[in-house]
C-alpha cells in the first residue's frame, strides 16, 4: 500500500510496522509526532522526514538503513530514536546534539 499525507493532514501518529508498503510514506505533516516504520526493508529514510518538526517519536527498526539522512539532525523535538537491527556502521555526531533525545536504540546494528 502506497501512503502519501498532505501538509494540511491533521496526523499525529503513523504506524506502519510490517505494514508491507510498495514506497516510503511521504510524512510531510507538521503535527506528526510518532512515526512508525519498523520492518519495511528501507534502504534509506524517506527526506522529507526531516521536515516533520514535531516528531518526538521515530521507529526505523528491523530495515536495511547503513546511514542517517542528515536532514534529521533538523527534529529538535524528537526523544526516541529506535535503530535496532538495521545495518548500521556508524553513527553521525549530530545524533549526540539533538536537545530532547533521551532513548537512543541501536542494538544489532554493525557499529564499529
Amino acid at each position: 500500500r502506497d501512503a502519501s499525507f498532505g501538509a494540511d493532514a491533521p496526523l499525529e501518529a503513523l504506524l506502519a510496522a510490517s505494514a508491507k508498503l510498495t514506497g516510503a510514506p511521504a510524512v510531510r505533516p507538521a503535527s506528526l509526532q510518532t512515526l512508525v516504520l519498523r520492518g519495511q526493508r528501507l534502504r534509506a529514510l524517506p527526506p522529507c522526514v526531516g521536515a516533520c518538526g514535531a516528531l518526538r517519536v521515530l521507529d526505523a527498526s528491523e530495515n536495511l538503513l547503513s546511514d542517517l539522512p542528515e536532514a534529521l539532525c533538523r527534529l529538535r523535538r524528537l526523544q526516541e530514536l529506535l535503530l535496532a537491527c538495521n545495518e548500521l556502521r556508524s553513527l553521525p555526531a549530530w545524533v549526540g546534539a539533538l536537545p530532547q533525545l533521551h532513548v537512543l536504540n541501536l542494538q544489532h546494528n554493525r557499529l564499529l
